[in-house]
């Protein structure tokens, strides 16, 4: 009888590729969004400036975690 590995699957680093994608995919929608928020229906400013910033703060996340977190998972 066959005992099971105890890591089974692929790891992130094999689909690297495959993953860029979405990745790619989910900062536009990020800049669309601040941009739709924003600038074509500005409420108020200051709501402008913290939709910005947020955006930008998960941006900045996204592309943290597929460049030094992910690789080295």
């Amino acid at each position: 009888m066959r005992t099971k590995p105890s890591r089974f699957g692929f790891t992130p680093q094999e689909h690297r590729i495959s993953a860029l994608p979405s990745t790619v995919a989910s900062v536009i929608v990020l800049m669309l969004t601040m941009l739709n928020g924003s600038l074509l229906w500005p409420v108020d400013p200051l709501k402008a400036r913290l939709l910005s910033g947020l955006g930008m703060i998960g941006i900045a996340y996204i592309i943290v975690l597929n460049i030094l977190v992910l690789p080295n998972a």
